[in-house]
């Protein structure tokens, strides 16, 4: 879909105004695209008529319902209308589909601050704040791609969030360049046994929503 491909651009440029009739026309072939879908509710969270977003909420496909992004932009605008409980059960959600999703992951727990849930805030501004780090040493290794200090951070960081895959990745690439690293040997040797077919991006021991439940919390009710 190469308008969907140039809508993306014009987002990421910050040109909604280029990015709108792209997705009008993609989404008016394609009604239940996923991508296209969530990115008009980009456009519609900041459309000056509030009504435009609570439409698109509230009748998303049950494709679209599923990707974290959806949850992301329908907690933004219950924060932004000052329903910070209902804000916090989409970013729970959102998170809840993707463990690694940075800007769910804080948002959740400045919200949870918000509501004086501090016990509960703290571990998700700690991991967002992790992931963050995570992110400027990745942008570090793309500009530099045989550090090996970088490496050794960014295996220690996924190893911590739990992407033991991506940590075991990194110890490889870092044995690839210095076979005689010692940090890199112990981590696959420690991860090892912990590495599977069936273990996803982040292993659930190190997923917050299976430790913080907040099924209680209420799903925004609009209009």
């Amino acid at each position: 879909l190469p308008k969907r491909g140039a809508a993306v651009i014009a987002q990421t440029l910050g040109r909604p105004d280029d990015a709108r009739p792209l997705l009008r026309d993609v989404l008016a072939t394609c009604p239940h695209e996923i991508e296209a879908s969530v990115r008009w509710g980009q456009l519609l969270l900041d459309d000056p008529d509030s009504n435009q977003f609570v439409a698109w909420a509230t009748n998303l496909s049950p494709d679209v319902e599923r990707h974290p992004d959806a949850w992301f932009l329908r907690g933004q605008f219950a924060h932004r209308r000052g329903e910070c409980d209902a804000a916090a059960r989409c970013f729970w959600e959102a998170l809840r589909r993707h463990p690694e999703h940075r800007g769910a992951c804080h948002q959740l727990g400045r919200t949870l601050a918000d509501l004086n849930d501090v016990a509960t805030a703290t571990p998700f501004l700690e991991r967002a704040e992790l992931m963050q780090r995570l992110a400027v040493t990745l942008d570090d290794l793309f500009h530099h791609r045989d550090h090996l200090e970088s490496m050794r951070r960014a295996a220690l960081m996924t190893r911590q969030l739990g992407r033991l895959w991506e940590s075991a990745s990194w110890a490889s690439v870092a044995l690839a360049n210095d076979p005689q690293l010692s940090w890199a040997i112990e981590i696959l040797q420690d991860l090892s046994p912990h590495l599977h077919r069936a273990l996803p991006q982040t292993s659930p021991d190190f997923d917050l929503t299976r430790q913080f439940h907040l099924e209680h919390l209420p799903l925004p009710r609009w209009p």
